[in-house]
């Protein structure tokens, strides 16, 4: 995997958040839980509004989010 892809920054991830609402829960839902069966901490918000702005809040200390595609 080449540095700085995709690939390589999950694998590298402590823990991965898994977001999805409406017609994209289920597959957020399903992501999260197949990262944990293998092994990888990963949680699923479905949050809509506001809500969102508070899950940087749930982030452990010293890290912060990705905004890279």
């Amino acid at each position: 995997m080449p540095p700085g892809s995709r690939r390589h920054r999950l694998a590298e991830a402590r823990e991965v958040l898994c977001h999805g609402a409406v017609a994209c829960e289920l597959g957020a839902r399903h992501l999260a839980g197949s990262l944990g069966r293998i092994g990888r901490r990963a949680r699923f918000a479905g949050d809509t509004g506001f809500a969102p702005a508070d899950v940087p809040r749930a982030l452990l200390p010293g890290e912060q989010g990705s905004r890279r595609g």
